[in-house]
């Protein structure tokens, strides 16, 4: 399993969502990729101070998975930064099983 922010549903290129891919250890598609989030962020309305001359808009690459497997299946669980329209960025918490 991995997780990554996709700009496809953006013809401008700069509204993302949170996607997931499920690969085999040989990086081969075992399924198509799926969406994660409900909402389009858009990193513009990501406040703050540059820090270092890296710009605030910047979410950096903080998001992570965690995978369990169990005897009927398994379960991953992402954290990735949103940024709804009213509020600065969030982490959000998505369940995953297949």
């Amino acid at each position: 399993m991995i997780s990554f922010f996709d700009r496809r549903e953006d013809s401008n290129n700069l509204l993302y969502h949170e996607y997931y891919a499920d690969v085999s250890i040989d990086g081969v598609a075992l399924q198509a990729n799926q969406r994660i989030s409900t909402f389009p962020s858009d990193p513009r309305e990501h406040v703050g101070v540059a820090v270092d001359g890296v710009a605030a808009q910047f979410l950096g690459d903080y998001q992570d998975m965690w995978n369990w497997s169990y005897g009927y299946g398994e379960r991953a669980v992402t954290a990735f930064p949103l940024i709804p329209v009213t509020l600065n960025s969030e982490l959000y918490l998505s369940r995953i099983t297949y």
